[in-house]
């Protein structure tokens, strides 16, 4: 995102992204920060954003590798659709 809060694309081309969809998780695996009170505030990515991340990335020539860090991807409430748009774009 740049400073005004709006999303601008990187130029260097071929980027390989992690895009963490949600940090909601329902495990407590002893490994994972978030089992250990790590201070971060749950939440979803809406599926708007993950639309203009999925475009810019096309637009500039990255791709997303990834789609989930410390939380479950399958407790993303646009799981089913997030994955369609993924697949749709390449």
């Amino acid at each position: 995102m740049g400073a005004e809060g709006k999303m601008t694309c990187m130029k260097k081309r071929g980027i390989r992204l992690l895009v963490e969809w949600t940090n909601v998780c329902n495990l407590k695996c002893n490994m994972c920060p978030l089992s250990q009170g790590y201070p971060r505030s749950l939440g979803h990515m809406s599926l708007a954003l993950w639309s203009k991340i999925l475009e810019c990335c096309k637009r500039v020539g990255h791709f997303v590798d990834w789609a989930n860090f410390y939380g479950d991807p399958l407790a993303w409430k646009n799981f089913y659709d997030g994955m369609v748009l993924w697949r749709a774009s390449g």
